[in-house]
């Protein structure tokens, strides 16, 4: 099933119809996105199993043009696997520039941010949590399916660190760091 999920995704991601290709990156005003995918993720700390592992994913972004080719909003997405009686959760809120290189075609793009994760593992009927400061670095490509929507997909590094696992109140290590690395399908409304 993950090896399914892993080959689907990368094929999505990587080969588009390039018939969708070419038209210009004229967006203005607001834009509204929505996105789902997969992607390996792994909290980190001196007590974490250190196992990357394949989940899903899933992104809400939303913003506003500030130029053709420049883009500024907020991010929130997602990670989660769960397997037996354990599951991990990743999430995240960025605030996110993303940059067209060529804003007069449709087609690469790079984006960056900074914001909050927040990582929790629930095993059994415990859970512990910790939340850090991230960024989000970003490269991808867009397809203008029709006026006013695009079709995204993207590879994206969520990092963060620094954070402090706690069971409600209490701290139990210090030193926690979560990653996610995930492909994205994302329908983009202008």
């Amino acid at each position: 099933m993950r090896r399914t999920l892993a080959i689907c995704l990368t094929a999505a991601t990587l080969a588009a119809p390039q018939a969708l290709h070419g038209q210009s990156q004229n967006s203005s005003g607001l834009w509204l996105g929505l996105g789902v995918g997969g992607g390996w993720g792994r909290i980190g700390c001196d007590l974490c199993v250190a196992d990357r592992e394949l989940g899903y994913t899933g992104l809400v972004s939303f913003g506003g043009t500030i130029r053709s080719g420049l883009l500024v909003g907020a991010e929130v997405s997602g990670w989660t696997f769960s397997q037996e009686q354990a599951r991990q959760t990743i999430g995240s809120l960025n605030a996110v520039v993303t940059m067209y290189p060529r804003p007069d075609q449709a087609g690469l793009f790079v984006k960056g941010g900074l914001g909050v994760n927040y990582a929790k593992v629930t095993e059994e009927d415990e859970d512990v949590d910790a939340t850090t400061i991230g960024v989000v670095l970003g490269v991808g490509h867009e397809y203008h399916l029709s006026p006013g929507w695009s079709l995204m997909n993207s590879i994206n590094v969520q990092a963060s660190s620094f954070g402090t696992l706690k069971a409600g109140d209490q701290s139990i290590v210090d030193d926690v760091s979560n990653t996610v690395i995930r492909f994205t399908m994302e329908v983009k409304k202008h």
